[in-house]
C-alpha cells in the first residue's frame, strides 16, 4: 500500500478534503489497523474535524478499531463493549474570508453501542457517498444517537482557532491535513448554502436553542427572593437549620406552620443541632415544647430576656426571683405534710441548698457532677401543689353519705400517681444529667480553645518585625480580650488583632522597661516602702490633723441629711457615693489656711483614697447599720466595677473589694485605669491596694446599681452625679390610711371566720397592681377588725396552719409570703446568722419558726414585719393604683364621705390638701444645707 492513498468520490458535491491517519510506531504485537499508513480521503463539501477536547463522562474502555475509516464514523465494528469517544463534528465554510465560522455543530457524544450503529455489515455506508443529509438522517433514525444541535457561537470561541482538531483512540490519531484541502469544483455550491435557513442562522430541521438556566438564588436584605421554592424543598432544608429558626419559620406563613406541625421535623432538627444521643422529650411533652425549653430565651414568669437557665424539675425557665416566687420548700410545707403525708411524693421536686439555690432534680444515685452538700431540702412548684391539693381534697370528700375513705382506698388512689411520678423523675434526671455533662464538655472545649488562642497569638507575635514578646502582650487589652473568646484561632482572627497590637505595642514595651528599671532600683524601692510604712503608722490612730478634719466634714454632711433632707428622697444605691462626693467638695472649698499641711511638706494636704475609705468605714457604714434593714443595707453596700462590661455576669463588690479588684485586673493594662497604678513595688502584708499613694479623684471608680459600665473612667469628670429613678409618689398627702375609717362588716364571710376573711380580702386585691406586702397588710387588718367585732381574744395559733393551706388552695401564694420575723428583728441582741432577720422567709417556714421560738407571743402583731401606715398610704396614692384604692374603700369605707378629695382619693385635714412634689437630692443640696 502506498504511503498515501487517494480515494476519489463519484458524488459531484464532493470536494478534496483530506484526513491523515498517522502511522503508529507501536511494537510488533500491535494490530494491523494501528500500523497502516496514512490515508487522504476526499470528503463532502464542508471540511470537518473530529474534536475530542471536551471532557468525558462515564467513558468505558474503548474498543479496538479496524483500518476502515467508515467503521470509525459509522460505529459498525461489532463488539460487546461500548465505544464512548465524546467528539464534535464541526463544519466550516471555506469560501468566507477570515476565521472559519461554524455552520453546523453536530455533537456526537456518549454511549454509542455497536449493536445500534448507523451502518451494518450487509449494507456498509461508503465514505465517499457520505453527505450531511445522510449523516443527519442516520443520526436521527437511531434513537440512541445524540440529537444534533447547532447553537450559535461567538467569533472569539475556541472553535475558530486554526489548530487542527484531533480524534484519538488508543494509539491511533486522525488529524485534518490543511495542506491537502482543495476548493469546490466549479459550479458546485456548498451543501450548507443550499439548505434553507430560518431567521437567525439556525438550520430548519434543528431543534430550537435551549433556554439559559437560572443561577442559584441570591439572598439580599433589601430585595425579596423571586424564586418560588416549593414547600417540599423547605421540608428537606428545615431539619438542617438552627433549632431557634423553626420558631421564626412558624410565623412566616400558614404553609410553614402546617409543615412544622410534624414532630419528626423538630426531632431531626434537634438531633442535628445537638446529638442523636440526646434524650427525647419528657412524658406528655411535645417536641416544640421541648425545643422551647432547650433553645428559648427569657423568663417564663416575668419575661426577663436575659434568663437562659431551665429548671428541668419544674419544666420551666425562670429567673432567680421567679424561681423563689413560684416554688415552696419542704420546710415551708409542714402543714401540707401533716394533713396529707403522701401528697408531695406525687409531685416532681428539685433540691435546694441552705441558701435557697437550685441544685438538681432529686437525689442522683450516681453522677459525676451532682453535689452532696449539707442543708439540701426538696422544693416543689406551687401550681403543682395547688392542683394536687385540690385533687386530694376532692377525692377524700367524694365518699358516699359523707363517709371517710379507708386507708386501703387512699393507698390504691395514690399508687398510680406515685408510679407515674417516679417514671417522670427518672426521665428528668436522665435529661438533666445529659444536659449538665454536655454543658461541662462545652466549657472544657472552650477552655482548650482559649489556651490554643493564647499559644497561637504568642507564636504569631514572635514573627512580627520586631518580635513582640509575651510579657508585652499581657499589657495590651485587645490581646486579653482576644484570648477570652471561646473559638479556635485562625489567620483571620490574627489579622484582626494585628493592627491593635501594632498600635499599642509602644506603650506596652515602655511599661515593661519601666518595670525592669524599678526592679533594678533596689534602694529606691526600699525608700518607697519605708515612706509608705511611716504614713500608715502616722494615720493608724485616726488622730492626724487631716483625718480629724475629714471626719468632721463627714459628720456635718450626714447631719444635714438627717435634719434637712429626708433620707427616703435618696436611693439606697446612691447614698454612699453622694456622701463621699459631698465630703470631698466640702474639703476643697475650704480656705488654704484652714487646710492642714501635708506630711513632711509645706503645701496644703490633698485628700487620698485612704481618706475616702476612712469616711466610708468610720461614718457611712455605721449610718447604714442604723437603718436595721438588711435589704436596704445590701443595696447601699454593693457596687459595680466600671471596667467590667459583661452584662451576663452580675458581680457586685464592697467598697474595699472594688478597689482591690481594679488593682488586680485592670490597673496593669493600657487604659483609663492605669492612673491607679503606683510606683510602690511591694505592699505591706495584708494590704492589697496602695490607699495612701493615690489621690482621691473627683470621680471615684465605683458604679451604683443603676449605672451602666462601659469600660471607661475619667477621674477628672466633674459632671453631675446620675441619680437613680425616683421611687416616691409624685403627689401625696401626709395621712394615716385607717384614720376615720371602719371595717365593712357586711362584706365577706362572718367575723369569726378569720382565715376566710383574709382570703376574701386577698382575692379582691389580688388582681390589682398593689405590692403583695401591702395586700397582706390590708387583708390582715380587715380580718382582725371583723374578728374583733365577735370576740375579744386574738386568733389562735392554729389559724396559721389553716391560713397556709388556704393560700395554697386558692393559689394566692404571695399573700403573707417573704417576710422577716418581727420578734427577732426587735430583739436587742440578735444572732448575726439569724436568717429570719437577714432574709425574708416563706410564710410556712416563718410560721413554724414563730411557733417554736416565740410561742408565748401574739402572732398577729409580732410575727410579720409589715409596712408602716405611712408607707401604705404612699403606695395606695401612687398613679395607676386607682383599682387598689377602690378595693380599700370597699373594705374600709370612710365614716364621713363628704370630706373625700376626688384628686387625692383620701381624707382632708384642711380645706386645701397639703401636697408636696418629691424632689431629687443633689450634692449641692447636701453641702448647702444649714
Amino acid at each position: 500500500m502506498a504511503a498515501e492513498q487517494q480515494v476519489s468520490s463519484g458524488n459531484p458535491h464532493t470536494v478534496a478534503a483530506n484526513l491523515t491517519v498517522e502511522p503508529n510506531t507501536s511494537p510488533a504485537s500491535t494490530p494491523a489497523y494501528q500500523t497502516s499508513p496514512a490515508y487522504h480521503l476526499p470528503f463532502t463539501s464542508d471540511h470537518f474535524a473530529i474534536n475530542t477536547h471536551k471532557p468525558t463522562f462515564g467513558i468505558q474502555q474503548p474498543v479496538a478499531l479496524n483500518n476502515n475509516i467508515s467503521d470509525i464514523l459509522h460505529g459498525s465494528y461489532q463488539t460487546s463493549r461500548t465505544v464512548v469517544p465524546p467528539s464534535s463534528v464541526r463544519f466550516y465554510d471555506p469560501t468566507k474570508p477570515g476565521p472559519r465560522s461554524p455552520l453546523h455543530d453536530i455533537s456526537a457524544a456518549a454511549m454509542v453501542t455497536t449493536n445500534n450503529a448507523i451502518g451494518d455489515a450487509d449494507n456498509p455506508l461508503n465514505i465517499d457517498n457520505l453527505s450531511i443529509h445522510s449523516l443527519k438522517r442516520k443520526a436521527g433514525d437511531n434513537p440512541d444517537y445524540p440529537v444534533v444541535q447547532t447553537p450559535k457561537r461567538k467569533a472569539t470561541d475556541s472553535v475558530f482557532k486554526s489548530e487542527p482538531a484531533n480524534l484519538s483512540f488508543l494509539n491511533t490519531q486522525i488529524t485534518q491535513s490543511n495542506q491537502h484541502a482543495t476548493p469546490n469544483p466549479e459550479g458546485v455550491q456548498d451543501h450548507a448554502t443550499l439548505e434553507k435557513r430560518n431567521v437567525g442562522g439556525r438550520p430548519k430541521h434543528a431543534q430550537p436553542r435551549q433556554k439559559k438556566l437560572l443561577g442559584p438564588t441570591r439572598l439580599r436584605k433589601d430585595k425579596p427572593v423571586a424564586a418560588n421554592v416549593h414547600m417540599d424543598i423547605w421540608q428537606l432544608v428545615l431539619p438542617y437549620c438552627p433549632l431557634q429558626f423553626l420558631f421564626t419559620a412558624s410565623k412566616i406563613s400558614k404553609a410553614f406552620r402546617e409543615r412544622l406541625k410534624y414532630e419528626s421535623l423538630w426531632k431531626q432538627c434537634r438531633e442535628w443541632n445537638h446529638s442523636v444521643d440526646m434524650p427525647g422529650p419528657l412524658p406528655g411533652m411535645k417536641e416544640w415544647d421541648y425545643a422551647i425549653l432547650i433553645e428559648g430565651l427569657g423568663c417564663m414568669g416575668c419575661g426577663n430576656k436575659r434568663t437562659r437557665r431551665t429548671y428541668w424539675a419544674f419544666r420551666k425557665r425562670w429567673c432567680a426571683q421567679c424561681l423563689q416566687q413560684n416554688t415552696i420548700l419542704e420546710s415551708a410545707s409542714s402543714n401540707i405534710l401533716r394533713q396529707h403525708p403522701k401528697m408531695l411524693d406525687c409531685i416532681p421536686h428539685g433540691l435546694f441548698d441552705s441558701w435557697g439555690h437550685y441544685e438538681s432534680a432529686g437525689h442522683y444515685s450516681h453522677s459525676d457532677w451532682h453535689r452532696s452538700g449539707h442543708g439540701q431540702q426538696r422544693g416543689y412548684e406551687l401550681t403543682a401543689i395547688t392542683e394536687q391539693l385540690r385533687e386530694v381534697e376532692t377525692f377524700l370528700s367524694s365518699g358516699q353519705h359523707g363517709e371517710e375513705k379507708t386507708e386501703d382506698e387512699v393507698a390504691a388512689w395514690y399508687a398510680p400517681k406515685l408510679a407515674a411520678n417516679k417514671l417522670l423523675m427518672d426521665a428528668i434526671q436522665k435529661l438533666e444529667d445529659w444536659m449538665e455533662k454536655s454543658s461541662r464538655e462545652k466549657v472544657r472545649v472552650a477552655g482548650c480553645q482559649k489556651m490554643d488562642r493564647e499559644k497561637f497569638y504568642k507564636e504569631r507575635a514572635l514573627t512580627m518585625d520586631p518580635p513582640l514578646h509575651a510579657t508585652a502582650l499581657e499589657y495590651i487589652p485587645a490581646y486579653r480580650r482576644a484570648i477570652n473568646i471561646s473559638k479556635a484561632p485562625n489567620e483571620r482572627s490574627w489579622q484582626v488583632l494585628l493592627p491593635k497590637l501594632m498600635k499599642e505595642r509602644t506603650v506596652a514595651e515602655t511599661l515593661i522597661r519601666d518595670e525592669q528599671e524599678r526592679q533594678e532600683k533596689v534602694e529606691y524601692n526600699q525608700k518607697l516602702s519605708l515612706e509608705y510604712t511611716d504614713i500608715l503608722v502616722r494615720r493608724g490612730f485616726m488622730d492626724s490633723p487631716e483625718q480629724m478634719l475629714v471626719l468632721k466634714l463627714a459628720d456635718e454632711v450626714l447631719s444635714n441629711l438627717e435634719t434637712e433632707i429626708p433620707v427616703v428622697a435618696i436611693d439606697d444605691s446612691d447614698f454612699v457615693l453622694l456622701v463621699l462626693r459631698a465630703v470631698r467638695e466640702k474639703y476643697y472649698r475650704l480656705d488654704e489656711a484652714v487646710k492642714p499641711r501635708a506630711y513632711g511638706k509645706t503645701e496644703a494636704y490633698r485628700l487620698l483614697l485612704d481618706d475616702a475609705r476612712m469616711v466610708y468605714e468610720r461614718r457611712i457604714a455605721p449610718a447604714i447599720e442604723d437603718w436595721k434593714d438588711p435589704v436596704r443595707s445590701r443595696a447601699a453596700r454593693l457596687f459595680k466595677c466600671p471596667g467590667c462590661t459583661r452584662t451576663d455576669v452580675n458581680l457586685r463588690y464592697t467598697f474595699t473589694q472594688v478597689f482591690c479588684h481594679l488593682h488586680e485586673k485592670h490597673v496593669n493594662q493600657i487604659g483609663d485605669f492605669s492612673s491607679l497604678w503606683s510606683e510602690l513595688l511591694h505592699l505591706p502584708v495584708g494590704i492589697r491596694f496602695p490607699w495612701c499613694r493615690i489621690e482621691w479623684p473627683m470621680k471615684l471608680p465605683i458604679l451604683a446599681e443603676h449605672h451602666v459600665s462601659n469600660g471607661r473612667w475619667n477621674p477628672n469628670d466633674n459632671a453631675d452625679y446620675v441619680l437613680a429613678p425616683s421611687k416616691l409618689p409624685t403627689v401625696s398627702v401626709i395621712e394615716y390610711p385607717f384614720e376615720h375609717r371602719s371595717v365593712a362588716a357586711h362584706n365577706g364571710p362572718d367575723g369569726d371566720q378569720f382565715v376566710d376573711n383574709i382570703i376574701y380580702a386577698g382575692s379582691l386585691l389580688r388582681h390589682t397592681p398593689l405590692m403583695a406586702k401591702y395586700q397582706s397588710q390590708i387583708a390582715l387588718r380587715f380580718a382582725m377588725d371583723k374578728y374583733a367585732l365577735d370576740s375579744d381574744d386574738p386568733p389562735a395559733m392554729e389559724e396559721l396552719g389553716y391560713l397556709d393551706l388556704a393560700r395554697i388552695r386558692t393559689g394566692n401564694y404571695p399573700l403573707f409570703d417573704n417576710f422577716r420575723c418581727k420578734a427577732c428583728c426587735n430583739d436587742p441582741e440578735p444572732a448575726r446568722n439569724n436568717k429570719f432577720i437577714n432574709k425574708c422567709q416563706p410564710f410556712g417556714e416563718l410560721a413554724y419558726h414563730f411557733k417554736v421560738a416565740h410561742a408565748t407571743r401574739s402572732w398577729v402583731s409580732e410575727m410579720l414585719t409589715l409596712p408602716t401606715e405611712t408607707e401604705l398610704w404612699h403606695a395606695l396614692t401612687e398613679p395607676g393604683l386607682e383599682a387598689a384604692m377602690d378595693v380599700f374603700n370597699k373594705l374600709f369605707p370612710r365614716d364621713d364621705a363628704d370630706l373625700l378629695d376626688p384628686t387625692l382619693r383620701g381624707p382632708l385635714k384642711a380645706p386645701i390638701a397639703h401636697m408636696y412634689q418629691a424632689q431629687k437630692v443633689t450634692v449641692q443640696d447636701i453641702i448647702d444645707a444649714p
